[in-house]
């Protein structure tokens, strides 16, 4: 019973890498309140990243996320900061910004297949000329 006492335990789970921090039974209402709505708001916005950009995976969403936490001076550990910082984001506007990234790099990489002599002449064409 000594085995299966100390397997889940909070000391344990954290040394191996399963939780950040062990928590007070007193304090566990506000930590979770907060930490689900800063997965709520965040995943809420990763969402709208992948549906402006396909290509990008949950992971790579998520570190422009954490990119432009880093830039606005926000601690992206803390939940209760990032879900204020969240609450503030224009989701529209990031994601307008992503979508028009990736259709610049898609055109970018559609041109570059082109042949050579081909290219002038597509530059010609989007120039009116």
């Amino acid at each position: 019973t000594t085995f299966a006492d100390l397997h889940d335990r909070a000391g344990r789970m954290k040394a191996k890498g399963v939780i950040r921090e062990s928590i007070s039974w007193k304090d566990s209402r506000r930590y979770f309140f907060w930490r689900v709505k800063r997965r709520v708001l965040q995943d809420f916005l990763i969402g709208r990243l992948q549906k402006a950009n396909a290509t990008l995976s949950h992971k790579e969403s998520e570190a422009l996320v954490q990119q432009w936490a880093q830039e606005s001076n926000v601690d992206y550990d803390s939940d209760v900061k990032m879900v204020s910082w969240l609450e503030t984001q224009d989701v529209e506007a990031r994601a307008k910004s992503v979508r028009s990234n990736f259709v610049k790099s898609h055109i970018q990489e559609l041109f570059n297949q082109l042949p050579e002599s081909e290219r002038a002449a597509m530059l010609s064409k989007l120039a009116g000329k």
